[in-house]
């Protein structure tokens, strides 16, 4: 059950919907009404999911607390919890991040490409960004070999408040 439900009513002509949301009456037009709908509908889940979380976080933290109990006696890096309802799996993950490099190739010297990787990243400058865009440049075609244009989605749900 969503936690925002709507009202819909298109007129008779149906080229305008009157939506009601969170006790408010909104008239748009009918064309509009599919994006109104499913913008009330992801805001609703959006709300329900933020509150099961909320709700979910100290149970979480809970089964983290039980779950170092028994990893600290056995020195595993999880631990399963069976109940009748489900599992819950608790797992530790740990990543080493490096805070000082020129201290550690003092201390490791000749040997410190064995336990150091060290990487270079490329990123381009907002420069790069706008002579790509532009598209007029010289050497447009050569330039536009070597830097690819990932293109990708980004969803974000915020419901009014």
């Amino acid at each position: 059950m969503l936690n925002n439900p709507i009202s819909v009513k298109v007129n008779k002509d149906g080229d305008v919907a009157k939506i009601e949301w969170h006790g408010i009456e909104h008239v748009v037009p009918a064309e509009k009404l599919e994006v109104e709908q499913l913008i009330a509908e992801a805001c609703s889940l959006k709300e329900l999911l933020d509150e099961a979380n909320e709700v979910l976080k100290p149970i979480k933290d809970r089964f983290i607390t039980l779950a170092e109990k028994v990893m600290e006696k056995t020195g595993k890096k999880s631990e399963e919890f069976l109940g009748i309802a489900g599992v819950v799996k608790v797992a530790l993950k740990d990543e080493l991040v490096i805070t000082n490099h020129k201290a550690l190739a003092e201390i490791f010297g000749e040997v410190y490409d064995r336990y150091v990787n060290e990487e270079t990243v490329y990123k381009p400058t907002k420069e790069l960004r706008n002579l790509i865009s532009d598209g007029d440049y010289e050497h447009k075609d050569k330039l536009r070999e070597n830097v690819a244009i990932k293109l990708s989605y980004t969803v974000s749900i915020k419901p009014k408040e």
